[in-house]
């Protein structure tokens, strides 16, 4: 069976991440997916005094980093849960 299951690192995916561990606990047959995505950022006005593009590129960084801890954490719950429970 493949499971994709989305997170956002909140507790409300995190939730979810356990109660898909419940679910499926016992099962041999799965292939599990996580995703997590982001939103790049945007200048949202042309000033002439708009922040630099560096400035962007660091909130874009920030916003991957999070969506990959995220994920991670979200694998962590998987590993901890199918090496206790099993």
């Amino acid at each position: 069976m493949k499971i994709l299951l989305g997170t956002d690192g909140s507790d409300y995916s995190k939730e979810a991440v356990e109660q898909c561990c419940r679910l499926f606990a016992g099962r041999t047959d799965l292939e599990i997916k996580i995703l997590a995505a982001y939103e790049d950022a945007y200048a949202i006005a042309s000033e002439p005094l708009s922040s630099p593009e560096e400035f962007y590129q660091a909130a874009t960084d920030a916003a991957y980093a999070q969506a990959e801890s995220s994920a991670n954490e979200a694998l962590e719950i998987f590993k901890s849960y199918f090496t206790t429970h099993l």
